[in-house]
């Protein structure tokens, strides 16, 4: 995932949040994965209350980050990954309500299989 991630942070320096431009002249398919609105619609149906906040764990790309920024006060994404941080933070650099972590804690301590 670290090579889709720094492409992603290369076309947000480049096209900023113009998503679809991004998309337009960039066709490969883990872009559209990665960036399209479509996903969007797994959640899009749901009724949230705009006075409600969310944690986000595990962002990966954001795909549905936008869509819980836009409708909720504030949303907070926990990700081990940085890189995932770093998409995120680029993708969403807009929103206001939006902070993103990678806790030490959960970086640091050992999976248990």
């Amino acid at each position: 995932m670290k090579k889709i991630n720094q492409e992603l942070i290369a076309l947000f320096d480049k096209y900023g949040s113009d998503r679809r431009r991004a998309l337009r002249e960039n066709k490969k398919l883990s872009y559209l994965y990665a960036l399209a609105d479509l996903r969007e619609n797994l959640l899009d149906w749901c009724q949230f209350d705009p006075e409600q906040q969310a944690l986000q764990i595990g962002a990966d790309a954001g795909a549905l980050t936008g869509l819980l920024a836009r409708r909720l006060s504030s949303v907070t994404v926990l990700d081990v990954s940085e890189e995932n941080l770093e998409v995120v933070r680029r993708r969403f650099k807009t929103e206001p309500e939006l902070a993103a972590f990678s806790p030490p804690q959960l970086v640091s301590r050992p999976r248990v299989m």
